[in-house]
């Protein structure tokens, strides 16, 4: 039962309780709709043709309920020290799982300790489909967080675990600002550290350093002004603690690698309790925009030469205008990205490396 469980819930994806989870963007659906309808084709009688082709709705239906019923009822009731859900005092809002998945909605916290800077909470981001009668709830999306402050400010790390998700922030952020380390760390995390910033970063993340993170191998982990996230797949309660114990001991490890970093790039006493605003930040990649910058491209051409080869009346007026709006919304993402980075990149040289 337990095998099962972890079949339904994947226990190494961050997707909880959603159609992409249970059949893998519908492939399930649509192959047991397929073998239903074959059967269905060959059934004498509507009533039985009926009850083929809905079996496969009704069992996604009810193993969707079932999943979300694991999330309630067994992995969340799990954690201790519950408190009610919450949107405010995570850095969870500003970190790179909120840019991949849009916004974090809300947070559940579960334990923590204000005198050392630490809390164990889970954040949910919840998806909505548009359709002509009003938005509703189409999926959620489940992480356990870990979250520390660090004794000073560092620049913008993101390790990105291959054990997690994959390698899924490539497309949301320069790949000019992957750096590779020493040993085989790259097998467990792609690193991700501001242009400019490779040494320092390799000044304060020592083999010390790595070999903490590598015991935190299954959590994307990300470092954010004088913050630090481990994020991971939804945990119960008996999890946590493992969880807890290996973020602690690489904030210990950070922390006495970063009081003896400086940046240089500033001046007196800040260069051992800041950081350039460059550094902060990582760049962003244009790529994100680039599939539906292209899909509406062509999609564009392929409905102006229908409306060009096509009598007008057979055309609907409002698929080039659709296909426009498309268009137009994604080119300005595109290159509003690319015009940002080059803005912070001259800022950075003017102020910094002059």
């Amino acid at each position: 039962m337990d095998q099962f469980r972890d079949i339904l819930l994947l226990k190494h994806v961050y997707y909880r309780s959603t159609v992409a989870q249970i059949c893998y963007n519908y492939l399930f659906l649509i192959i047991a709709f397929g073998f239903a309808a074959m059967y269905a084709i060959n059934t004498p009688g509507p009533w039985l043709t009926m009850v083929y082709l809905a079996a496969p709705v009704i069992l996604f239906m009810l193993a969707r309920a079932y999943v979300r019923y694991l999330i309630v009822a067994d992995v969340l009731a799990s954690t201790p020290e519950v408190s009610s859900y919450f949107t405010m005092g995570t850095l969870a809002g500003a970190s790179s799982m909120s840019y991949e998945l849009n916004s974090v909605d809300k947070v559940r916290y579960i334990a923590g300790d204000t005198s050392n800077g630490w809390e164990l909470y889970t954040a949910v981001f919840n998806f909505y489909n548009q359709t002509k009668y009003g938005q509703y709830l189409s999926k959620e999306v489940y992480y356990t967080v870990f979250e520390a402050k660090l004794t000073r400010p560092a620049p913008h790390l993101i390790f990105d675990s291959k054990t997690a998700k994959g390698s899924q922030f490539k497309l949301l952020y320069l790949q000019t600002q992957r750096l590779a380390l020493e040993g085989d760390f790259n097998k467990y995390f792609d690193t991700y550290s501001p242009q400019f910033y490779q040494i320092d970063t390799l000044s304060f993340i020592t083999p010390d350093v790595m070999e903490a993170l590598i015991a935190l191998q299954a959590y994307d982990i990300e470092i954010i002004d004088d913050h630090i996230l481990c994020s991971g797949p939804l945990l119960k309660g008996a999890e946590l603690d493992d969880l807890l114990q290996k973020g602690l001991a690489l904030v210990e490890q950070l922390n006495q690698n970063l009081d003896t970093y400086h940046d240089n790039r500033l001046t007196g006493s800040k260069r051992k309790t800041d950081v350039t605003p460059f550094g902060r930040v990582l760049l962003k990649s244009p790529v994100k925009y680039l599939p539906m910058l292209v899909i509406s491209f062509i999609a564009l051409l392929v409905v102006l030469y229908l409306y060009v080869r096509m009598p007008a009346s057979k055309v609907n007026i409002r698929l080039p205008l659709y296909a426009g709006i498309y268009f137009v919304v994604s080119s300005f993402q595109f290159c509003r990205v690319v015009y940002t980075n080059r803005q912070q990149e001259a800022q950075f040289k003017k102020y910094y490396q002059s």
